[in-house]
């Protein structure tokens, strides 16, 4: 897919070295296999459509601008990034207390103040709620390719649904098609309550219906219908938790996480300001990034444009997740975003090295093979090399008292 529209930031970009020599890599798959592009593989990048460029610093879009510091502001607390790319094997457990406290706040979870963290069991419990949380994360059968008719089977059939109207659930399977909406769900046991509950996982990836447009339609500081729809996802689901809290046979549910490859990133950010928007949640959905797009905001203003309610306040609101590969380094996509003026206020990005077997059947890590996008992409598209990362990092510490032992698929 061509785009006509180029601006010289564009052109800056592109003539930009990536981290690293060459561009190999492997392809996105015709379907089903272990990679996702998030963006079209033929084609030039659309120019935004308020770009300023200047001779002494990165193009900054108009929308993109930060906003003015206010006196209400809490000080900043948190990590804003976590560089592990040198360090592979590294695990959760043995981060400074700072560092874990970030990730903890990212994700969400309740966590006591950096400084008491200090305490050894404090940062050990701490530490083994966050490997707990992305542990959770299930990638055996999605970010592959999206069969429709099984998806929507899956939402007819699940928990969530349960005590809903027929009409919530037809509109939720539409929105689903339309946005790549993958539901997951996971009987567990609160360990708190000792009651059973559904724990709800929402993935987005890369390659939704129109996905060549919501790029184009990103770049030129718009909303997109792709962004529209993950929206209406996240206002129908609070409807349907509502609904369903009338219903006495309806199964406790807890919507756990909220995850989004490249272009679903942008997604799940959208449905998950909507959603909060428009439901008060006893506990907020963990919403984890994997290298996402990154919103303008006049995309977050969209997101709160009709809802009902503030969503608490948080340092951090969510969890970026990028690659690299120390040995061939690439610059990935919030890199390239970041480079343009995009923002990723509000997101703690956590950065994971991969070794030489992280690839596809061990292979070694490959970046993306696109001519055009490879250099913005990196390590990006093959969700088994984030499996293996994320299975370093979080998989060796066992899970917290009362939980059971999760995997990754």
């Amino acid at each position: 897919m061509h785009h006509d529209a180029r601006s010289e930031a564009i052109q800056a970009a592109q003539s930009l070295p990536a981290r690293g020599a060459g561009d190999g890599g492997h392809a996105a798959p015709a379907g089903g296999t272990d990679e996702i592009e998030c963006l079209p593989a033929d084609g030039e990048v659309p120019a935004p459509s308020a770009v300023t460029v200047t001779t002494d610093c990165p193009p900054v879009p108009d929308a993109q601008a930060k906003k003015p510091p206010s006196s209400r502001r809490r000080k900043d607390t948190i990590a804003k990034k976590i560089d592990l790319v040198r360090q592979p094997d590294a695990d959760v457990s043995t981060l400074p207390p700072a560092q874990i406290s970030s990730l903890a706040q990212a994700l969400g979870l309740p966590s006591p103040p950096a400084d008491a963290l200090s305490d050894a069991q404090a940062a050990a419990s701490t530490a083994r709620a966050v490997a707990h949380r992305l542990q959770g994360l299930r990638f055996d059968d999605v970010f592959t390719k999206y069969e429709r008719i099984r998806e929507m089977q899956r939402i007819k059939d699940s928990a969530l649904v349960k005590g809903a109207s027929s009409e919530q659930r037809r509109l939720l399977q539409d929105l689903a098609v339309k946005t790549h909406l993958w539901l997951r769900e996971h009987e567990a046991v609160d360990p708190v309550t000792q009651r059973k509950k559904v724990e709800v996982s929402v993935y987005f990836d890369g390659i939704p219906d129109r996905a060549d447009n919501q790029v184009k339609r990103i770049f030129q500081g718009g909303i997109g219908d792709v962004y529209r729809n993950a929206c209406k996802a996240g206002q129908v689901v609070a409807d349907i938790l509502r609904t369903r809290a009338a219903s006495a046979s309806a199964p406790d549910v807890e919507i756990v996480r909220v995850c989004g490859l490249s272009l679903g990133g942008g997604s799940a950010q959208m449905f998950s300001k909507a959603l909060q928007g428009h439901i008060a949640l006893d506990k907020p959905p963990s919403l984890i990034l994997l290298d996402p797009t990154l919103l303008s905001r006049a995309q977050a203003r969209h997101a709160a444009k009709e809802a009902v309610l503030v969503a608490p306040e948080r340092e951090a609101q969510g969890l970026i997740i990028t690659l690299d590969y120390d040995k061939k380094p690439r610059r990935n996509l919030v890199d390239s975003l970041r480079y343009l003026g995009y923002q990723s206020e509000g997101l703690v990005r956590l950065a994971l090295g991969l070794k030489s077997d992280d690839g596809f059947e061990s292979q070694p890590p490959k970046p993306s093979e696109s001519k055009t996008f490879g250099r913005f992409l990196g390590y990006h598209s093959n969700r088994h090399q984030y499996e293996n990362a994320l299975l370093r990092f979080a998989g060796s510490a066992r899970p917290p008292d009362g939980a059971p032992s999760p995997s990754f698929s």
